[in-house]
């Protein structure tokens, strides 16, 4: 295996066949998520590196989907798409070999006199807590003298699907059987009707989508993700293309022909993911929280899925699934040069300071 680069947007554009070769299931993997957010989300001054792991005749068998961020080395999807589970995209079979190759090529490319040698920060965003793979990467990484320092974020929370709806109800508590008999009977309700987005209704229900989960965030004093109009061009694009590659599903609930909650799923291997959702707070007496999952988790269990994960996040309402909650984290790694670790020293000294008169404050109110 060697390793080419890819540091122009018009080459990142010609390589989704090779991309998604490699990406697979995996949507957030996909050429279709990751060049979206790139065009979309990028900052103008952000440059691709991306590296790619190919063999001799030239087939892909791996990418580390990088970019450099004025002095930090970062992964595409990060930040405001919350791509969860960030990893190397490569194949089981080779993840040793490619880790290994990126590994290899960063701990050079890092040096004084390497083309990243102005970036003071290697930064992976979303990663699985408990991912053996990533751990491995981050061992070959710190055998390469790169400082590396884990914070955790908020967790995802994923449910093993029983064969049917009936079986993982059995498992909650009584009061949450109690929320999900009465959504079963508002679904059967003859006014209702449950709509899956296709080609001819995508637009309408796109839009419904996102006044629905904007709706939702502005009730409770937020702004909204939708309100960059930079992040809702990209969630659109990539969900168009995922949707073309059966690896998305956008679903509107209605009741008497006005809608009351939508939910956007993605999916990734064995696992139904629900990336957002939104609802009509003011039809929140209907519970409409509890129908979208519930619509959710059937269709799941009915396309042959063995996980539904409700993504990151820690409300409440996730652990009343019976979920099992993994923690997601942020590792960066500082590259071995003096420059990077004088400005990781003395950020760590000040967020040990910060952390001392924060605990000190809350010991002198107690």
């Amino acid at each position: 295996m060697k390793i080419k680069i890819i540091d122009q947007l018009k080459e990142l554009a010609a390589s989704e066949s090779d991309w998604n070769s490699v990406a697979g299931e995996r949507c957030f993997f996909t050429w279709q998520w990751c060049a979206s957010w790139f065009k979309e989300l990028a900052a103008e001054d952000d440059k691709l590196h991306i590296i790619v792991g190919v063999d001799n005749d030239g087939r892909w068998l791996g990418i580390a989907p990088l970019m450099v961020s004025g002095r930090k080395l970062r992964f595409l999807g990060s930040g405001a798409a919350c791509s969860d589970y960030a990893n190397l995209i490569v194949e089981q079979s080779n993840y040793n070999a490619f880790a290994e190759l990126v590994a290899k090529y960063l701990a050079t490319e890092f040096t004084s006199d390497g083309v990243l040698s102005q970036v003071d920060v290697f930064e992976i965003e979303g990663c699985g807590g408990n991912d053996r793979n990533l751990d491995y990467f981050s061992e070959l990484l710190q055998i390469n003298d790169f400082a590396k320092h884990e914070t955790e974020t908020e967790g995802t929370w994923k449910v093993l699907l029983p064969e049917s709806f009936d079986q993982l109800n059995a498992t909650f508590s009584k009061s949450m059987r109690r929320k999900t008999k009465a959504a079963r009977k508002r679904l059967a309700e003859p006014d209702i009707d449950v709509v899956f987005a296709d080609q001819d209704n995508f637009s309408t229900l796109w839009d419904t989508f996102v006044h629905l989960h904007q709706k939702r965030r502005n009730s409770i004093g937020q702004l909204g993700c939708f309100a960059d109009e930079k992040f809702e061009r990209f969630l659109r694009s990539a969900v168009t293309g995922l949707m073309s590659l059966g690896r998305s599903d956008l679903v509107v609930i209605k009741k008497a022909g006005s809608p009351i909650a939508a939910i956007l799923l993605v999916y990734c291997d064995e696992t139904c993911m629900m990336y957002q959702s939104g609802i009509d707070p003011e039809m929140a007496s209907l519970e409409p929280g509890y129908q979208s999952v519930m619509v959710s988790i059937e269709h799941a269990i009915e396309k042959g899925f063995k996980f539904f994960d409700f993504l990151r996040g820690d409300e409440p309402y996730k652990g009343r699934w019976s979920t099992t909650r993994e923690p997601i984290v942020r590792r960066k790694f500082i590259p071995p040069n003096m420059s990077a670790q004088l400005k990781h020293g003395t950020w760590v000294i000040g967020r040990s300071i910060k952390n001392y008169v924060t605990n000190l404050k809350q010991t002198e109110q107690n």
